[in-house]
């Protein structure tokens, strides 16, 4: 499976602390797109997110705007596969 589909679409990345709260928020944008990696562009830089850190679920939630509701990629990348 690509992330080609992710392309253009508004991310969510939540920062989750050691008991499992979130800790920061920070909304973004799909700008490219490659088999293993996701770069999201945020308001004054890009951040890049492998496959890897996607499915690994530490620390780190990765959401994406499906229609009308957020859902985790984790989840939607097993919807898709």
């Amino acid at each position: 499976m690509e992330f080609k589909k992710y392309r253009g679409m508004k991310v969510k990345v939540s920062t989750i602390d050691s008991k499992g709260n979130v800790a920061s928020i920070k909304y973004g944008k799909v700008v490219m797109t490659t088999l293993n990696l996701i770069v999201v562009q945020f308001e004054h830089y890009k951040e890049t997110f492998s496959r890897e850190i996607i499915i690994a679920d530490r620390g780190i939630k990765i959401e994406i705007r499906d229609g009308g509701s957020w859902i985790e990629l984790r989840k939607h990348m097993a919807i898709y596969a």
